[in-house]
């Protein structure tokens, strides 16, 4: 047995969320939903038993104000209403698909203060939102640990948002540049106007 799910539910593969969220008919915008509804559509359609599709990555980029964890966010409500409630059996377990939302710089800054169980939740996650990749003091250290993570969840699914452009991830460790294109993973630069401006 795969799933067990009532028979009455039917999750809708593009989130309702998604409809409202406005693009203002700007070209990048409407590339970041479409990349979003076909995250979900493939997350929503993913047998988690036994996959025959490889996870993907969506990366989000751009300035500030630009919709990327506001995407980020429905992507992940979305998880935990229509995904996280199928269970499936796996080595004889009962399980549920897991997910995990991070703000990457409250997770340095809690690694930064000794709370080295800081990266778990966000590694084990099934499907994990990493937000705000960049908003922290770069340093070594959070280089090292960002690849450490990513490099975990190189078959997961993941929704990384960040104010980097493909240029600054590339400066900032080559590793990760090349991963976010990976696989089916797909990479969109928002970069349209703040939305606090219209």
């Amino acid at each position: 047995m795969n799933t067990i799910c009532p028979t009455e539910f039917e999750p809708q593969w593009e989130p309702k969320a998604l409809q409202g969220f406005e693009t203002f008919g700007e070209k990048s915008l409407q590339e970041a939903r479409t990349a979003a509804a076909r995250f979900a559509e493939a997350i929503g359609t993913y047998s988690w038993r036994k996959p025959r599709t490889r996870p993907f990555w969506l990366t989000l980029t751009g300035p500030s104000g630009r919709g990327k964890t506001t995407l980020a966010t429905i992507l992940f409500r979305w998880f935990q209403a229509n995904v996280a409630i199928r269970t499936f059996i796996k080595s004889g377990v009962i399980c549920y698909p897991s997910c995990q939302f991070s703000l990457w710089q409250g997770v340095i800054d809690r690694l930064r203060n000794g709370q080295n169980s800081a990266l778990d939740a966000t590694i084990d996650a099934d499907f994990a939102v990493i937000d705000d990749i960049g908003a922290e003091y770069a340093t070594d250290f959070s280089t090292q640990k960002l690849v450490y993570v990513l490099e975990r969840r190189k078959s997961k699914w993941t929704v990384l948002t960040s104010n980097l452009t493909a240029k600054d991830w590339a400066d900032r460790e080559t590793r990760i540049s090349s991963r976010l294109i990976r696989n089916g993973s797909k990479f969109v630069n928002i970069n349209a106007r703040d939305y606090c401006a219209r």
